[in-house]
């Protein structure tokens, strides 16, 4: 049974996850509470059987972020799901970037919904354990749990009896950690069934394993389906640069090979060389950090310490004011200005030197949403226009800076074409009333008011909207107000009353029956 620890300041919000529901029925257990990230590490540390943390994100001490980067680098296995209020925005950006699996609002906080989402991610994690191979199961595993151990500095003043005891192939001369990434792996399980994943990640273990007993340089850790890690060591080189010329050739021949035999292109980072078994958890940390550069400098792309250095010169960088000429672009509908803004932005990102991937990814964030917000304000998205949640976790599954990039571009081209349709298809009468809709839903608007402000007819008023919008007056009225309410019940903790009156209906129980009537669901039901 999957054991659950959870991670909250607030007392009754840790009663409240754990008198949610019924958890053992549905196959879990409650096994421990802390109340800040610092007491989640003592439990986490002290080797408690420990598959999912839920967390906090807001807490005193060490808050769930810093606990999330903590369990990053020493227990990447383990499932960490945030949660958040309304107003921790920042926190939850920043946690999708350092890995967690997701996020739930503590208002909105359901027991069958969180357990189903615990559900799938438990059986991702089994079928990555599934797919670690072993030719003797016993000493294999014992094998890779030692060496993890080295890797997450749980053992460090141990390194070297561990690696003697188990008759490992390695001295402490000339020793690096590294890092390899499978590319494109999102793609390939949105492609493929759980079978032939496992099957996918077999190979690639047993690949690493055949190119380290051919050139005897090392270990294989298999740390997930799509990352890899290797302890290797040079002894016999007696200079610099035969040192570096080794290990080049060593991993770009690892590199083709994973191209030739698998067709998988991967991105490695390696670490510094060191001599000393102790130093392995920092080189581990070393090369995770290398790794998650390939977001700047591609897939398939090589990255020790030198190119590490070109990019970790790090400055404080942010999309504030980068982002107006973009935003004039669109507002301009001028498709040519967007992508070259883009570009613009993207060249100020690589030259600014961001920290690793987790800058960068947030760089992006900061762009959407700033973005999401102008269109917001100029009343430009519609039904099928920018979803701030699943652009966040669209840009979150891309790898490359690149990506992120083309992503934003073909967003924001989508909605310019939309907008032209929009601007080119109506008549200057119909898109004042429309603007005025836009502006004006909360007010008692009716057909006669509007026609009034138009100095139109009703009649003429009524079939000119119709002809030029393909929906009658009330229907765009009703839609524009209901597009509204959705996002409040799902961007804040306001009452369905003073929802109801925020849109326009001063009546409660009209607005839930015509809700109801519009997206099929009551607007609890909705939230919920």
């Amino acid at each position: 049974m999957p054991n659950l620890l959870i991670v909250d300041d607030e007392p009754l919000s840790r009663i409240s996850i754990r008198t949610l529901g019924d958890w053992e029925s549905q196959g879990y257990r409650i096994i421990g509470e802390a109340s800040n990230g610092i007491e989640a590490l003592e439990w986490l540390d002290e080797s408690i059987d420990i598959d999912i943390v839920l967390a906090d994100v807001n807490m005193p001490k060490m808050n769930g972020i810093e606990l999330l980067n903590e369990i990053r680098a020493r227990y990447p296995d383990l499932i960490v799901l945030m949660l958040s209020g309304f107003k921790d925005y920042e926190f939850v950006r920043e946690a999708f970037r350092l890995g967690a699996r997701d996020y739930v609002l503590k208002s909105n906080m359901n027991f069958e919904t969180l357990v189903s989402q615990l559900d799938l991610f438990l059986a991702e994690k089994r079928s990555v354990n599934q797919a670690t191979p072993s030719h003797s199961p016993d000493s294999a595993h014992t094998r890779a749990k030692a060496l993890e151990k080295l890797l997450f500095g749980v053992l460090p003043g141990e390194a070297g009896q561990i690696v003697q005891a188990l008759g490992l192939r390695l001295q402490p001369r000339n020793l690096a950690v590294a890092l390899l990434g499978i590319d494109d792996f999102r793609m390939l399980q949105d492609k493929f069934d759980p079978v032939i994943l496992m099957n996918i990640a077999e190979s690639s273990h047993q690949l690493i394993n055949q190119k380290l007993s051919e050139f005897k340089v090392g270990e294989c850790v298999p740390l997930s389906q799509e990352r890899y890690a290797l302890i290797v060591h040079f002894p016999e080189a007696n200079s610099e640069s035969a040192l570096f010329q080794q290990r080049s050739m060593f991993f770009q021949h690892l590199q083709s090979a994973f191209m030739r035999m698998l067709n998988l292109s991967v991105t490695i980072g390696i670490s510094s060389f060191r001599h000393d078994f102790g130093a392995l958890h920092a080189q581990y940390q070393q090369a995770l950090r290398f790794v998650d550069l390939k977001l700047l400098y591609g897939k398939g792309a090589l990255i020790t310490e030198n190119e590490a250095r070109q990019m970790e010169a790090a400055t404080d960088v942010t999309i504030f004011g980068k982002e107006k000429k973009l935003l004039q672009a669109i507002e301009r509908m001028d498709a040519s200005a967007v992508k070259s803004e883009l570009q613009s932005i993207m060249k100020d990102i690589v030259r600014s030197r961001p920290t690793g991937s987790s800058s960068v990814h947030g760089l992006y964030y900061e762009l959407l949403y700033l973005v999401f917000i102008f269109m917001r304000d100029k009343g430009f998205v519609t039904d099928d226009a920018i979803s701030q949640r699943n652009a966040f976790h669209a840009l979150n599954r891309m790898d490359t800076i690149h990506e992120m990039n083309a992503y934003i571009e073909q967003l924001l081209l989508k909605q310019i074409s939309e907008m032209k349709t929009y601007h080119d298809g109506t008549s200057s009468k119909i898109k004042k009333a429309i603007d005025y809709i836009r502006s004006h839903y909360a007010e008692e608007i009716t057909l006669r008011s509007l026609s009034e402000h138009l100095q139109l007819s009703e009649n003429h008023l009524s079939r000119m909207f119709t002809k030029e919008t393909g929906e009658s007056f009330i229907a765009y009225l009703t839609r524009t107000r209901i597009q509204k309410a959705k996002e409040l019940l799902k961007q804040t903790d306001l009452p369905i009353g003073e929802i109801s009156e925020a849109i326009g209906y001063a009546n409660q129980e009209h607005f839930s029956r015509v809700f109801k009537k519009v997206e099929g669901q009551s607007p609890s039901a909705f939230r919920n």
